[in-house]
């Protein structure tokens, strides 16, 4: 299932919002990539920074093959890859190194093995994808054009657009590992038609957006990225009740609020027995990376 924003409703990167998919539940297979046969200047770079370290294939030239043809979309500006994918390792690969045990390996075991880019947003009548997984092997990053690096992209934008890539790799490492059945009837309340549910009404239910409300999965992986993308003040923020701050609202925030804290714990507990990954620490380097990044520092 496809993540589509509406157009009118969010701007792209303007306020940095990047929809997703979820995933397949499929096994990852442990194949290590080939080297490709003919490279130029950047597909070496590409090659020695994710193929060799990460054991992940980058796909950014233009292949009309392996395009859907009944959204209109572009390839990316060749001058915007290098500084994208520098930011790319920086704030969702680096982290993960830095916190576990076994580094650069980590990624190595547990990460997709290809990552297309695409310039544009895939656009549909009124609505865009912003980013796609597909069977836990491929994911798409969409409107890497509107992602100008050098010229500087604002904070919070970094944030929510890596917001994604957190999500979708907490997917990846949910098919490595299951995580316990218990964590579906914390809440319950999920449903198909999330889309015509706003977000503040699925806080009041005890999700942290309206798409966690599709199904167990999604809430997992939306608590996973939404924690490790925001600082303690802005996580905090996030859940606060929103007025009128009547009795019967400040109970049902309440219980909201009880409900995303149990969720989180298990997803604290998952993270650290199945991976040994310590989201606050996890959390920690995501967040100076991104500041580094919003200084202009994508090194």
């Amino acid at each position: 299932m496809k993540y589509r924003v509406k157009y009118g409703v969010f701007a792209l990167l303007a306020v940095g919002l990047f929809a997703f998919s979820s995933c397949q539940e499929e096994p990852l297979t442990g194949t290590v990539l080939a080297e490709p046969e003919s490279m130029t200047e950047l597909d070496l770079w590409i090659d020695t920074v994710y193929r060799q370290s990460y054991n992940i294939r980058v796909q950014y030239k233009w292949d009309e093959a392996d395009t859907d043809h009944g959204h209109d979309i572009v390839p990316p500006k060749l001058e915007l890859v290098q500084p994208f994918l520098k930011v790319v390792k920086k704030v969702w690969g680096e982290p993960y190194v830095e916190v576990s045990s076994i580094g650069d390996e980590f990624l190595r075991q547990y990460s997709f093995r290809e990552l297309k880019l695409i310039g544009s947003g895939s656009w549909q009548n009124t609505s865009v994808t912003l980013g796609l997984a597909e069977g836990g092997y491929k994911i798409t990053l969409y409107t890497v054009n509107d992602f100008d690096l050098e010229a500087g992209v604002p904070r919070n934008a970094l944030q929510q657009f890596f917001q994604t890539m957190h999500h979708e790799f907490g997917h990846i490492l949910n098919q490595r590992k299951k995580y316990d059945e218990q964590f579906k009837n914390i809440s319950g309340g999920y449903v198909a038609s999330w889309t015509s549910f706003a977000d503040t009404t699925a806080l009041q239910r005890g999700f942290v957006s309206a798409y966690s409300m599709s199904g167990d999965g999604e809430d997992f992986v939306e608590i996973l990225a939404h924690y490790v993308c925001r600082t303690a003040e802005e996580w905090e923020e996030l859940l606060a009740p929103l007025p009128p701050y009547t009795a019967e609202r400040l109970l049902m925030y309440e219980e909201s609020r009880r409900m995303i804290d149990e969720k989180l714990q298990v997803v604290r507990s998952y993270m650290q027995d199945s991976y040994g990954v310590d989201i606050d620490q996890l959390r920690d380097a995501i967040l100076r990376n991104i500041d580094e990044v919003a200084n202009g520092d994508l090194e």
